[in-house]
């Protein structure tokens, strides 16, 4: 590491380029670098690591989501757009080590005009409200590098007409050729008549169905990593991704997303 280091310092000479202290931690190796490249990583030997905003960054984003705040509620919830884009980047910018920066952006975005001005809706001032609160020692800072291995599984489908079903999958299952899956631990299953999505579009029922997964194998999957097997891609990308362009989706993703922040369940 301090070969690699010197190299690159004498490269940077021979370029005449100058290195800005601020932008590495060039004194000594070190398995934990506090503000690198606007992330604190830590690799240190016998832990799982991690990716963290530092105290600089979060009292940024937090310090812009109040100043919108305060605009908002003097001027009717109208904000400067600029200001709006600003405080947006900033905070779409942690998203390496905040799993749900995105989710609590979804708000803000589709209320963003290209004009001087926007007029921020009800989800954007939810989503304002979470990064308000944001800081270097809130819950939602922090993504694990090195996971220790994945607890549990659960399976989920859904049809288009009448009904979505559930497995929680035994621990350490893989899946491989169809003849080859093993019993689940236990299945879940409801019909669609009478529920809030029937007669929804199949991308819903899909994402609900893995609500109602979660919901019905709660106590097995409280605190733990979870493994969701679904086939329906359009339903990993949103819940990967924390966000969806669709304001009925978003309604959906963010009941449970609200469900898996109150059982702590890291749903992969």
């Amino acid at each position: 590491a301090r070969q690699a280091r010197d190299w690159l310092a004498a490269l940077h000479r021979r370029a005449g380029v100058a290195m800005h202290p601020s932008k590495g931690q060039f004194d000594e190796p070190s398995h934990l670098l506090h503000d690198h490249l606007g992330l604190e990583i830590c690799t240190a030997p016998g832990t799982q690591g991690y990716l963290r905003v530092p105290a600089r960054r979060a009292n940024k984003v937090r310090a812009l989501a109040r100043q919108l705040l305060s605009d908002a509620a003097h001027q009717r919830r109208r904000v400067s757009s600029k200001l709006l884009r600003s405080f947006a980047g900033c905070a779409t910018s942690t998203s390496l080590a905040v799993r749900p920066a995105r989710f609590h952006l979804r708000g803000v975005w589709d209320s963003m005009r290209e004009s001087e001005f926007s007029v921020l809706h009800r989800a954007a001032l939810t989503d304002l409200e979470f990064w308000a609160e944001f800081s270097y020692d809130h819950p939602a800072n922090g993504v694990v590098l090195f996971p220790q291995g994945l607890e549990r599984s659960i399976a989920t489908d859904a049809s288009g007409d009448l009904a979505w079903g559930a497995e929680l999958l035994l621990p350490g299952f893989r899946p491989g050729r169809m003849e080859a899956h093993p019993a689940p631990e236990r299945t879940a299953q409801g019909f669609w008549a009478g529920t809030s999505v029937e007669g929804s579009h199949i991308t819903i029922k899909e994402l609900k169905a893995v609500h109602f997964g979660i919901l019905a194998f709660q106590e097995e999957l409280r605190g733990k990593v979870v493994r969701l097997w679904e086939d329906n891609q359009a339903v990993v990308h949103i819940i990967r991704n924390g966000t969806s362009k669709a304001p009925d989706l978003m309604q959906h993703l963010r009941a449970l997303w609200r469900d898996l922040v109150r059982l702590n369940i890291d749903l992969r």
